[in-house]
């Protein structure tokens, strides 16, 4: 029983660490695209910024 006392204050914080976790997900995916939002807008003749964000977002989904 002591050993489930020990463990019980930090299992109890779980599910505040996944959704932490879960948010910080959702807010990067959000990042990525209004990255790519902004990005678009880069003069296409300079650099095709395009094709750099969707591999870095493939990337990124790959982890």
């Amino acid at each position: 029983m002591a050993t489930i006392a020990l463990y019980k204050s930090k299992v109890n914080y779980m599910p505040d660490l996944i959704s932490d976790f879960k948010n910080s997900v959702v807010n990067l995916k959000s990042d990525f695209t209004n990255f790519k939002n902004q990005s678009l807008k880069v003069n296409k003749n300079i650099c095709n910024l395009d094709d750099i964000v969707n591999t870095i977002s493939s990337t990124t989904l790959t982890w």
